[in-house]
């Protein structure tokens, strides 16, 4: 099973850097999931080769 590269969340720059991009922590506060809050909850993120990053919360049904 591989495992993402993960930083931990910034408060002084207010990003969190997954797999090499960094995100601002107002992009995970829009999605509705904030930390802690978003403990459980699911989100893919893909990053296309032109940079397009796009992230969906998957649903309960989508998780299993």
């Amino acid at each position: 099973m591989s495992k993402l590269d993960v930083k931990s969340y910034s408060p002084t720059t207010d990003t969190i850097e997954i797999e090499g991009t960094r995100y601002s922590g107002h992009l995970f506060r829009e999605l509705g999931c904030s930390f802690p809050n978003m403990i459980g909850q699911v989100l893919r993120i893909d990053k296309k080769e032109n940079g397009l990053v796009t992230v969906t919360r998957l649903k309960e049904k989508e998780n299993t």
